[in-house]
């Protein structure tokens, strides 16, 4: 990346994107702390209508209580767009066996 680059650049410099994956820990936040340019980043994204999924393999906090942290730490990430370890482990379980039940042993975000 271009070193004079700056949040507002940052987006007209890529080829075009119709989705935006991005992880959590250590890209946008650290410690519970929006790292700089996270929260103009998400702006760049809203406002050129790009959707995105925060990505993380945290399964110890649900969708929402994740959303709760990001936006203690500054940034607005509804649940609908935060996806999981867990999110992934269901979807895969679902695929393999639709309609089964699993019994599962874990913290909230399992649930």
């Amino acid at each position: 990346m271009n070193p004079l680059m700056n949040e507002e650049t940052a987006l007209s410099e890529l080829p075009p994107v119709s989705a935006w994956l991005s992880d959590m820990d250590g890209v946008l936040v650290k410690e519970n702390r929006a790292l700089p340019g996270a929260n103009e980043f998400l702006a760049a994204l809203r406002a050129n209508n790009i959707p995105f999924l925060v990505l993380t393999n945290n399964s110890v906090f649900t969708n929402r209580d994740l959303s709760a942290r990001l936006a203690n730490s500054g940034l607005d990430i509804p649940e609908e767009n935060i996806w999981t370890s867990a999110n992934a482990t269901a979807a895969f379980l679902q695929q393999q066996s639709p309609g089964s039940t699993a019994y599962v042993i874990g913290e909230a975000g399992l649930t």
